[in-house]
């Protein structure tokens, strides 16, 4: 498949150039954690995209759960066709945040597979507007795209019924089906796989990525049955070898976080993220891990429950253990989370050691 470059058309700014300075109105929610520098970034990149004095930042709202810094930008204009646009701005993390090892380049992946991702128009995306990714320093790196309309499933999930949360899940599971359709013969992360430094089996690509994980988590001198995991890992991850086709994987596709729906239709407009992606086995993505029936009825075939397939959701589901109980330690998250990626890993444990050669 061939990698699409970034269209950066959506919304040009075919602008008047008028005298003057714009009154801004920040309009900040009382929860949003800013800062003057975020205030003076969002401002700065809102004009060097449009360059005009006769638009400016009307008002963010912070969207939070994200490894990035997004709002939702909507802009204050003299010119009718910019008065009101909302936008969605992403920022790398602070400097002094921590990230995983494979998060380190995770704006970059997400503006490369948005412009995949929407130029396929395999499942609704917003429009790139500008990606600034050079030079490789995290001060001058942001992604702008229009706004998903709608609203972040997580904020309305709770006004769902059974039945239309249900379909809200049957439709990511389609969404799963589309993007698992594009194929490549090379295995690994996008940007592993864009600079020809991909691998050539998912079996060296998975283990290259419990790796990682296992040296964040050493480093960080976590509690883990290490040899325990690199033992059973090693020893049964030739069932990967099965896995000789390339499939399109959003890791995380479905989270609440990252979809967006319309509280009118009980429809999903759109997915958010595009960071956490890999070329590997469709099944490894996390809603694999405890699929709803709604789920695996949108992807349209049964996920088994025995033989190799049981085997590499096992070990899928020890890699997003790992990864909760990392990620849960580097962002300060809740105890709730590592026990649920504890409990989680312990299970897969079994499950492997319950396992013959």
């Amino acid at each position: 498949m061939q990698i699409h470059s970034l269209s950066y058309n959506a919304l040009e700014p075919y602008l008047e150039r008028e005298s003057g300075q714009a009154l801004v109105n920040l309009g900040l929610p009382m929860e949003s954690q800013y800062v003057p520098s975020e205030r003076d970034d969002i401002d700065r990149i809102i004009r060097q995209v449009y360059q005009s004095p006769s638009i400016s930042v009307g008002k963010i709202d912070a969207l939070p759960g994200h490894l990035h810094r997004i709002y939702r930008i909507t802009l204050s204009s003299t010119l009718p066709t910019y008065h009101g646009a909302s936008l969605m701005l992403k920022l790398p993390p602070h400097t002094g945040d921590q990230q995983l090892s494979c998060e380190r380049e995770a704006l970059r992946t997400d503006s490369l597979m948005l412009g995949v991702v929407g130029a396929d128009g395999v499942i609704p995306t917003p429009d790139c507007i500008r990606s600034e990714m050079e030079p490789y320093t995290i001060d001058s790196q942001f992604l702008l795209t229009t706004c998903l309309p709608g609203s972040c499933l997580r904020d309305v999930d709770s006004t769902f019924s059974t039945y239309e949360r249900a379909d809200i899940d049957r439709q990511v599971g389609f969404f799963m089906y589309k993007i698992s359709r594009q194929r490549l013969d090379v295995f690994g992360y996008p940007l592993q796989v864009a600079n020809g430094i991909g691998f050539n089996s998912w079996r060296l690509a998975f283990t290259s990525m419990i790796d990682s994980l296992l040296v964040d988590a050493e480093d960080r001198m976590l509690s883990l049955p290490y040899a325990h995991i690199k033992h059973h890992v090693s020893r049964l991850s030739h069932v990967l070898d099965g896995i000789s086709e390339a499939r399109l994987v959003m890791i995380n596709l479905g989270s609440p976080d990252s979809i967006f729906v319309d509280e009118a239709t009980r429809e999903v407009t759109g997915v958010l993220d595009f960071s956490s992606v890999v070329w590997g086995d469709s099944l490894f993505a996390r809603m694999f891990t405890d699929p709803s029936p709604a789920m695996i009825e949108g992807f349209g075939r049964t996920v088994a429950s025995y033989g190799p397939e049981r085997l590499r959701r096992t070990l899928y589901d020890c890699y997003h253990a790992l990864r909760d109980i990392v990620t849960n330690y580097v962002r300060h998250s809740d105890d709730e989370t590592e026990m649920i990626g504890r409990r989680l890993l312990t299970k897969a444990l079994k499950e492997m050691a319950a396992t013959g050669s």
